[in-house]
């Protein structure tokens, strides 16, 4: 309970404290400059949101290789879990699903980077 209300409390910007995993790894580094000048460099734009069956996911910033695809439910659960290929590091990835509607969070990792959006599913 306690992962999901940091991660809700994150997203709103309420919280700066590290929300962790369930394996106590950091999602979200905000109380230092140089992860957040990292991620910065980075972009990930997720569409269409809301979705449906089916997102998008364009890539900048990436390095080339294997990248870690989750998509959590509101309860932290996770309901789909892919590695995919980076090519150029600029990609786009599509990513199909049937999943009931509401939000969900998809976090990337690559290399000890992690990026998350939400996603409202309709």
């Amino acid at each position: 309970m306690k992962q999901i209300l940091f991660l809700i409390l994150t997203f709103c910007g309420i919280c700066s404290a590290n929300a962790q995993l369930a394996g106590g790894k950091n999602m979200v580094d905000s109380g230092r400059r140089d992860s957040m000048a990292a991620l910065s460099m980075q972009s990930v734009k997720v569409s269409p949101n809301p979705a449906k069956n089916r997102i998008e996911i364009a890539l900048n910033g990436f390095s080339a290789g294997d990248i870690q695809l989750q998509l959590l439910d509101s309860k932290g659960n996770k309901q789909r879990t892919e590695t995919r290929r980076l090519f150029s590091g600029n990609d786009v990835l599509t990513m199909m699903f049937i999943l009931p509607p509401g939000i969900y969070v998809l976090v990337l990792r690559q290399k000890g980077k992690i990026v998350q959006r939400k996603i409202l599913l309709k």
